[in-house]
Formats: C-alpha cells, sequence, structure tokens
C-alpha cells in the first residue's frame, strides 16, 4: 500500500461587500457585470412587480434563469456563478437591490 499525503485546502475568506440599486424595465439591463473574484451574490426584488434574471448577458420574460416576485430574494450559492446577470420585468420599472461579495 502506498503512502498518500494531503495538503488541507486554502480557505479565501470573502472580504468586500459591493451594493448597487438598479432599475429594470421592459428593456434588458445588465445588474452584475462578470467578476472572477466574486464569491457570492445576492438580488432582492423592490420592483413592485416579477422580475426576471438571467445568468446571461440578455433576459427576457421568456428566456431567464429566476422568476422573482416582488419582495423576494435570490442568494446564490458560494462560488457558485461569476458571469454577467442581466434583467428585465414584463411592465414598468422599479430598482432590485444587489449585494455582491468578493475576495
Amino acid at each position: 500500500m502506498g503512502l498518500f499525503i494531503t495538503t488541507a485546502p486554502t480557505i479565501i475568506t470573502p472580504a468586500n461587500a459591493t451594493l448597487s440599486n438598479v432599475t429594470v424595465s421592459t428593456t434588458s439591463a445588465v445588474i452584475l457585470a462578470a467578476n472572477p473574484d466574486r464569491q457570492r451574490f445576492t438580488i432582492w426584488n423592490n420592483a413592485g412587480r416579477h422580475v426576471f434574471v438571467a445568468f446571461a448577458a440578455t433576459a427576457t420574460t421568456t428566456a431567464f434563469s429566476i422568476d422573482m416576485p416582488n419582495n423576494s430574494l435570490y442568494e446564490s450559492d458560494l462560488n457558485d456563478y461569476s458571469g454577467v446577470v442581466s434583467a428585465i420585468t414584463s411592465a414598468g420599472s422599479g430598482p432590485v437591490r444587489v449585494t455582491e461579495i468578493t475576495i
């Protein structure tokens, strides 16, 4: 039987949080730019209507990743996704609150 040597994984603790308010309307808007240092992000829908979020450069009301009702929260998993995130509404406009946590 051979000898196995293992090392403990390096744990990187997120150190920064960037908060932003983004107005979402019937035209797709980027709410988070791609960021390789992203560890996690949250989106709070305060738009007064459904917001459709896509893990892509463009969101539509028929091609989206998450359908967020008003007053709902999405919280990504740790190290889940570092690409661009966009959002759109089916009518009207309103704010979403975005927090990006990075190393």
